[in-house]
């Protein structure tokens, strides 16, 4: 058991530890039909799975069992344990969210994206193949700070257009843009037919 004396965890890590143990025990003597107090309470190091090269996979992976060592240094940097350069698509998880596919009205629209941004969506998709076109850009987006949602269009054979009214309003925000995606894919459109 690793010991915790010295690392820095919560009062109740340790209650914690101990009750998801005694939860493992509980399933074992349930499966093997055996009484709780028949199960050892190490019983949980039987979920240890050891790799093809020798690693050991721990069922569960806490604070404590860090080397306790803080990593001072950023992705890019000597001596590059983070890896050996920024990705900033790599940065962290994102939750992208699809917006105009169905026949909801452009206000409808606009409501669902201020929701879904408030809600933990940090990318917009807006799919202009259907009802919602490039001119309908403004009235949904409204609300919506461009420099902070990345966006994603899907507008087929209407990419350059919605491009352009994507970047008017990016210009007429003065703010910039986070990141825009065009979704255009002109050498393949021709034969999978979506039309861009």
């Amino acid at each position: 058991m690793t010991d915790l004396r010295n690392a820095s965890l919560p009062e109740e890590f340790t209650d914690s530890l101990d009750a998801w143990r005694k939860a493992v025990v509980g399933v074992f003597a349930r499966v093997s039909k055996k009484d709780v107090s028949d199960v050892p309470s190490d019983v949980w190091r039987r979920l240890i799975v050891t790799t093809n090269d020798g690693l050991d996979i721990s069922p569960l992976y806490t604070r404590a069992d860090e080397n306790g060592a803080p990593i001072d240094e950023l992705p890019g940097e000597f001596p590059f344990t983070r890896g050996a350069a920024i990705d900033a698509d790599r940065a962290g998880w994102g939750v992208t969210e699809t917006f105009g596919s169905y026949d909801d009205a452009v206000s409808e629209v606009n409501r669902q994206i201020l929701h879904a941004l408030n809600s933990g969506t940090t990318t917009l998709r807006l799919d202009l193949t259907g009802q919602l076109g490039p001119e309908d850009l403004k009235a949904a987006l409204e609300g919506v700070y461009l420099n902070m949602a990345p966006i994603i269009l899907s507008a087929g054979a209407r990419t350059t257009e919605a491009a352009d009214a994507l970047y008017a309003l990016v210009d007429a925000a003065g703010t910039g843009t986070a990141a825009v995606t065009l979704g255009a894919s002109p050498l393949t459109s021709a034969v999978d037919g979506s039309g861009s």
